[in-house]
């Protein structure tokens, strides 16, 4: 499978960027995001419903794979982003309770 120009990113991971197509692999598998603009997305929790397996050369089903790539790329980002996320809703809920 031809995946493009390798870029390695600081965890150790390729990343191909290919006509707006990010691509995400390593020695054993290769991913991408569903939607291209799930890349761009600031508050958005990734699940592994979110991803798409385009080579899986692990000993791991394609469903066991997708929660491996989020515990291990996306955990810290996803916990950033609950924070934040849950931050700002209680801006919101107490503005309403004030008013």
């Amino acid at each position: 499978m031809d995946l493009g120009n390798e870029h390695i990113t600081s965890n150790g991971y390729c990343a191909d960027c290919d006509n707006l197509l990010w691509i995400v692999k390593s020695d054993q598998y290769a991913y991408t995001l569903k939607k291209h603009k799930f890349w761009t997305y600031k508050t958005k929790i990734i699940k592994p419903k979110d991803i798409e397996i385009l080579h899986n050369g692990t000993d791991l089903n394609t469903r066991e794979l997708k929660k491996y790539i989020v515990q291990r790329s996306f955990a810290e980002c996803n916990e950033q982003v609950r924070k934040h996320n849950n931050t700002v809703a209680k801006i919101r809920r107490q503005k309403r309770r004030t008013q």
